[in-house]
């Protein structure tokens, strides 16, 4: 069902930002095995996962391309490879703005990435936990990024905080409340205003509605529509759910058992799905 074909977008004119190239982490049960994954991610010679399984993909400047697929799909561990929390097992990614895009990020040293995640990146995950520090205020998480990324003035700092929150619809009164306090929705609020404090170039969401009511979740998504239009900021985001991804992408990637099975422009995918399982998952999630 997840066999691979061919991206049907047509590539236009726009500036390439990111590209990833063969993208792959194998849980390996068996180091010495050469693996054969021919029959699915798992390997039939000593079970080992193919989590991720050459993935190759490009993002252009102010895109947004939403990878959608079932647990287990890959989706979330390609996320978080791309974010330096994982380290994969091969392949290479090049972003435009770093070294004129030359070099494999990868292949640079842990302060390098970090600089990067600090710099160019912001990470929005699944589990706000994940992403904010719960025993500080919602301004101070804000705050945290932005001395990560070498901001010193207070009154710049404090500025650009209360901007943030303000943007992403914290009321003005939770500003110094500590987010342990909050609630779901309002940690993911935070999360995103923390994401963005540095103007990253390119902003990662991983299932940044699970778990939240459905007027939450629609309140959510809009406000992300919004600032992303605003500020062009290039978004990867994760989900399950084809009625999110609609909301907000321009791309769609379909991954199933590690690989990706289809991609191409949103509209396309969504009214003329060409492969079994993004029919499928067309047809179970929005009926």
């Amino acid at each position: 069902m997840c066999a691979l074909i061919q991206d049907s977008a047509k590539k236009g004119e726009n500036i390439m930002l990111l590209e990833v190239k063969a993208l792959t982490k194998i849980y390996s049960k068996n180091d010495t095995c050469k693996h054969d994954f021919e029959k699915g991610n798992v390997c039939v010679k000593c079970g080992s996962v193919a989590a991720v399984k050459d993935v190759s993909f490009r993002l252009d400047e102010g895109e947004v391309l939403s990878i959608v697929g079932e647990s287990g799909s890959g989706k979330s561990t390609l996320l978080k490879i791309l974010y330096f929390d994982i380290e994969p097992t091969r392949g290479e990614t090049y972003l435009s703005s770093f070294e004129g895009g030359k070099r494999n990020l990868f292949s640079v040293d842990s302060k390098r990435k970090r600089e990067l995640r600090n710099f160019n990146m912001g990470m929005v995950y699944q589990n706000p936990e994940d992403g904010i520090k719960p025993g500080i205020s919602a301004s101070g998480n804000v705050a945290d990024k932005l001395l990560a990324a070498n901001w010193r003035d207070f009154g710049r700092i404090k500025n650009r905080s209360l901007e943030l929150l303000s943007k992403t619809e914290i009321p003005e009164q939770r500003f110094y409340d500590l987010t342990k306090n909050f609630s779901g929705g309002m940690k993911q609020r935070v999360q995103i205003s923390k994401a963005m404090a540095n103007n990253p170039e390119l902003l990662l969401l991983d299932e940044p509605t699970t778990g939240l009511d459905v007027s939450v979740q629609a309140r959510l998504l809009d406000m992300i529509r919004s600032i992303q239009q605003e500020l062009g900021i290039a978004t990867i985001m994760v989900t399950h759910d084809f009625g999110v991804a609609k909301t907000l992408a321009d791309r769609i990637m379909v991954m199933c058992g590690g690989v990706v099975v289809e991609s191409g422009l949103a509209d396309q995918i969504l009214e003329d799905p060409q492969h079994e399982y993004t029919q499928l998952l067309i047809n179970s999630i929005l009926g």
